[in-house]
């Protein structure tokens, strides 16, 4: 995570937003087969939720990813998170 970046207490956030994603997937939990892209759409899944500003761009850029897979995965957590979080769909 970005350190100074996101304002405390954003550990416990994205814990809460991982817990509730393997527990809502739970069997069928998807591989994961990048951490990094994962890393980055949990954290990407953070900013949109508490409006935190960092884009796919700068994720992505920061996890030496794609931006697509990266919105590819953020979309899968959210999915499965919904019920609990609503997350802000970002503006185009």
């Amino acid at each position: 995570m970005m350190r100074g970046k996101y304002k405390r207490p954003y550990k416990k956030i994205v814990e809460d937003i991982w817990y509730e994603f393997i527990k809502s997937t739970f069997p069928e939990v998807p591989e994961i087969d990048d951490v990094n892209i994962w890393a980055a759409a949990l954290e990407y899944t953070y900013c949109r939720l508490c409006n935190a500003g960092a884009s796919e761009h700068q994720l992505a850029e920061k996890y030496n990813i794609a931006s697509v897979p990266l919105l590819e995965k953020a979309e899968i957590i959210n999915d499965a998170i919904k019920s609990k979080y609503q997350c802000k769909k970002e503006k185009k």
